[in-house]
């Protein structure tokens, strides 16, 4: 006999442990409980696993099979136990082992669900590796969900393969939790197909629109900072570039522009860092583009760059940007790495770095130049850099500190480089030597070569052409701290070779001023003027380093300035070598001079230096090429120059040479050019044996020289293969003018003018007027200029510098149908008839404008209705001694280059041609008299208060 009893476990989960158990006890219901033999069990389970029938005819079966085998007391207990079972089961039956298998087979049937869950994982993997992306939490319940479901399913299945081996699986242990199971599956896959399209899975952590970045502690930059911010928060000002040459610190102030969007408050959805560099990679560009975007992987993996690009412009359209574009070395398409353009409607802004001007203008942007540091600005830096224990080591190290600062012209990079370098050095004997080698070596220099001359020499190989790279390089020969001469510049190219494929002398210097603009541009060069640049310490340093191989041939250049020359032999301080190729010694100190031993020489510089000259092993320089002395002591010319039959360029100017130059100079038959300026009287003549011999003579310059015997070599001149012509002679004749006239080629005329019949020649002559690039007009004889004059200047179409003394015309504008299409500086000096200069509204590259002692001009530009137009260009304008000046002009004028304004006894100038607008980002000064500044009227009180900073006395 065996217990036996019927037990409810119908709310039982199907992982219950045995219903004996005390937890099932609590939750179960006992039936009926008895003992019974083994016989009297299978009847009983016989009649349990009857198909679900009348509750009688279990009654009746149990009776006629069970009752024999039980007591007849529980006969009527068990009959309801068994109905009360069906009923509660809804008719279930016991299971053979083969409908178990079956059924944990439909079971375990969840793969579609299994692969919505895997392509779910996967996605939401890859939309993680963003930053700043977390999941959301509706997909973060649904993934735990799944996973606890698989678990069910596997314990189910685990539990059921465990009980079926008795073959009588009662259902009710587990088909309730297998339907609640599949419920479960089905709803779960219903929910994950929103997921399965990628959507839904994460979102965006807040987070500021910009990050910081680290950045040094900087010096000087806060008036620029302030100048940028103020900048884009023009209105109209929707794209800003920073320019400046290489150092300058334009990337540090972008990053601290980066870290004020940082901390300040702004409108700006996003704040967009790029480095760009010179390799320009769009590909890299539009990645970091799309990172701060948060474009996931699964809209750009596998796309092709157009489809990229239109992902960026889609995310971007929608939001107020700002892109940091830094260090750009060309104009970018915005469009092609998907960024939309900036306006007045997005308000999105664009600013970028440039060592590059005309990228600025290329991309019509709003320019800002950052400039180098102020001296005290630039030793406040050099000394954070040396640190104040190494300057306070030794009572003379914070002297040498300031030598040494200066050094570096105000380039923070320079600075920051050498303070480094220089940081521990307590023995005030190292820094002097530091001094010495910056001076002579810099490359010498820590830390030099390798982070100032390398970042450098970028711009250098930016530059287009080699022709660019040598003109450039050519500069590092002229003094550091002084400007250089842009036509002397050009001269010196012009007769190296460097533009020899030119056969116009105008096409050559035409060239020439393309590249000092190129160059200016470039920031390699300095220098708002057209005639005068200036070439920055460090970059001339950078300069020569690369003309002497990066430092490989130290001697194949050589400078020399006047803080070098101390000994009595000026050459004494040069490394003069067989390799060397070009000496420059400009203004250095010393009594004697020889000239070097140097079979390769080509070029060979020497300016200012009071001195005698040895001339003697001039025959050692077979090679040379360029010979430019400048020299007042000099008398005379030794006749062993005529051994130099290789010179292009001979340039003999503020000279004392007595009596002739040598007969010898004939055998100089390859010179192209030939400069005698400013040599004085003590020359008499020119032998004409020297003239006729130079048929390879392409630029001729007399300015301000006199001799004797020059009219009749003129004669001799005919048939010469002249293309340039420089003359000032005071006394020159109708006649000499008649004689230019003859000669074929002449193409460039430099030439001051006195008598009236010199002139009235000239304003005759149209081949004269077509060469005429400098003239100047001395006349104080009465009617020697008519009516014709202005119109005959206009036939001057090479026109660039045109100076007017003691006109007495008053000039009159009638007539004029051609602009000056190239004039540039205009002076005019004791012209007491005029009244007023509207003609040089016709003139729209003048630069540089001089009026001075004029008794009657009244105004500069007498017409009322006038356009904007005019005066563009002009940057420097001079008015003094002009009683009866009232204005330059009745309406104010936009004067976007103007930089300088100088007005000295002009009692009646009451109102500058000045507005709001006027003169807006380049004005530097306003000189004159406090009293007359005083007095000046202005239309709105709120324009003085824009201009009265610029005001000086």
């Amino acid at each position: 006999m065996a217990d036996f009893e019927i037990i409810d476990l119908t709310d039982s989960p199907p992982s219950s442990p045995p219903p004996r158990s005390r937890s099932i006890r609590r939750r179960s219901r006992r039936i009926l409980s008895f003992r019974a033999s083994a016989s009297s069990r299978t009847i009983l389970f016989k009649i349990i696993r009857r198909p679900n029938e009348n509750p009688s005819s279990n009654s009746e079966y149990l009776t006629r099979h069970v009752v024999p085998w039980i007591p007849p007391t529980l006969t009527g207990q068990i009959s309801q136990a068994v109905n009360e079972f069906h009923s509660t089961m809804h008719g279930g039956e016991i299971w053979t082992q083969h409908e178990h298998e079956e059924f944990v087979k439909g079971l375990g049937n969840c793969g579609e669900l299994q692969r919505i869950s895997q392509d779910v994982n996967t996605r939401l993997r890859q939309a993680e590796t963003m930053a700043d992306m977390s999941r959301t939490r509706e997909i973060h319940g649904w993934i735990q969900s799944v996973n606890a479901l698989e678990q069910v399913i596997q314990d189910i299945i685990q539990a059921a393969t465990t009980l079926s081996k008795s073959n009588c699986l009662p259902r009710y242990t587990i088909g309730k939790k297998v339907a609640k199971a599949q419920d479960c599956v089905r709803e779960l896959m219903s929910r994950g197909q929103k997921f399965d399209n990628g959507t839904n899975l994460v979102y965006e952590l807040p987070r500021e629109p910009a990050d910081e970045m680290p950045v040094a502690k900087t010096v000087g930059m806060d008036l620029m900072l302030k100048k940028v911010w103020d900048s884009i928060e023009e209105e109209d000002v929707n794209m800003i570039g920073l320019y400046g040459m290489g150092g300058s610190g334009k990337t540090t102030l972008m990053k601290k522009l980066n870290n004020e969007f940082a901390k300040r408050r702004h409108d700006f959805a996003l704040v967009i860092w790029v480095v760009v560099s010179k390799d320009r990679n769009t590909d890299r560009i539009m990645e970091d583009i799309r990172q701060k975007c948060r474009i996931g992987d699964m809209n750009w993996n596998n796309r092709s760059k157009d489809e990229k690009a239109t992902e960026i412009y889609r995310v971007m359209k929608q939001k107020r940007f700002i892109l940091l574009l830094d260090d750009i070395w060309e104009e970018l398409d915005l469009l092609s790495v998907g960024v939309p353009q900036p306006n007045e409607a997005n308000q999105s802004k664009i600013l970028f770095t440039t060592r590059l001007e005309n990228v600025c203008d290329q991309m019509q942007a709003k320019k800002l130049k950052v400039e180098c540091l102020t001296e005290k600005e630039a030793f406040d830096l050099f000394c954070i850099k040396v640190g104040e224990e190494t300057l306070n080591s030794h009572p003379d190290i914070r002297v040498l500190a300031r030598e040494l600062a200066q050094e570096c012209k105000g380039l923070p990079l320079a600075l920051i480089t050498v303070g480094r370098a220089m940081a521990g050095r307590r023995n005030p004997q190292a820094w002097k030597h530091a001094i010495t080698e910056l001076k002579s070596f810099p490359s010498k220099v820590s830390g030099m070569e390798k982070e100032v001359f390398s970042t450098l020499k970028f711009s250098y190989d930016s530059l287009p052409t080699d022709i660019d790279k040598i003109c450039f390089l050519y500069c590092a020969l002229f003094p550091e701290d002084r400007t250089i001469y842009v036509p002397r510049l050009i001269r010196f190219w012009i007769g190296e070779g460097f533009l020899k494929e030119h056969d116009s002398i105008h096409d050559a210097y035409n060239h020439g001023e393309d590249i000092v603009e190129r160059l200016k541009l470039a920031c390699l060069l300095e220098g708002e003027e057209f005639l005068w640049i200036k070439m920055h310490d460090v970059i001339r340093d950078m300069a020569l380093w690369l003309a002497r191989d990066e430092d490989q041939d130290k001697n194949k250049v050589l400078v020399q300035g006047e803080a070098l020359g101390s000994s009595h032999t000026i050459t004494n301080n040069l490394e003069i070598s067989e390799m060397t190729q070009r000496i420059s010694i400009m203004y250095a100190k010393g009594d004697h001079w020889d000239v070097p031993t140097c079979p390769n020489l080509l070029s060979l510089i020497v300016w200012g230096n009071d001195c005698n000259v040895d001339f003697s092993n001039v025959h050692f320089l077979s090679n040379l090429k360029v010979l430019s002395l400048r020299m007042e002591r000099m008398s005379t010319l030794p006749a062993e120059i005529g051994q130099l039959i290789h010179l292009e360029y001979l340039e003999l100017s503020e000279m004392h040479i007595k009596e002739r130059l040598p007969i010898e100079m004939k055998n100089l038959k390859s010179l192209r050019v030939l400069l005698l300026e400013y040599v004085h009287f003590s020359l008499e003549i020119i032998p004409l044996e020297v003239i006729s011999n130079l048929k390879r003579l392409r630029v001729f310059s007399f300015i301000e020289s006199r001799f004797k015997e020059w009219k009749s070599s003129l004669q001799k001149m005919k048939s010469m293969l002249f293309s340039a012509v420089h003359l000032t002679h005071h006394t020159l004749e109708k006649s000499f003018l008649e004689q230019l006239e003859l000669l074929p080629l002449l193409e460039d005329l430099s030439i001051t003018l006195e008598t009236s019949m010199g002139i009235k020649k000239l304003l005759s002559s149209t081949k004269l007027q077509r060469c005429v690039r400098l003239m100047g007009l001395y006349q104080y004889q009465k009617a020697a200029i008519n009516a014709t004059f202005l119109p005959s200047v206009t036939r001057m179409q090479h026109l660039e510098r045109i100076t007017l003394v003691g006109l007495q015309d008053n000039m009159r504008e009638s007539s004029i149908n051609h602009p000056f299409p190239k004039l540039r500086w205009v002076t005019i000096l004791d012209c007491h008839n005029i009244t007023h200069l509207t003609w040089l509204k016709h003139a729209p590259l003048l630069d540089y404008l001089i009026v001075e002692n004029c008794k009657l001009i009244e105004q500069v530009i007498k017409e009322d209705d006038v356009d904007d137009d005019i005066l563009l260009n002009l940057r420097y304008i001079s008015l003094r001694n002009l009683p009866l000046l009232r204005s330059l002009n009745k309406k104010a004028l936009p004067f976007p280059m103007l930089q300088y304004i100088n007005v000295m006894e002009c009692p009646n100038f009451k109102k500058l041609p000045l507005d709001s607008n006027s003169a807006r980002s380049r004005l530097r000064a306003i000189w004159g008299e406090k009293q007359w500044w005083d007095n000046l009227e202005w239309e709105d009180q709120a324009i003085k208060v824009q201009f009265c900073s610029k005001f000086k006395d």
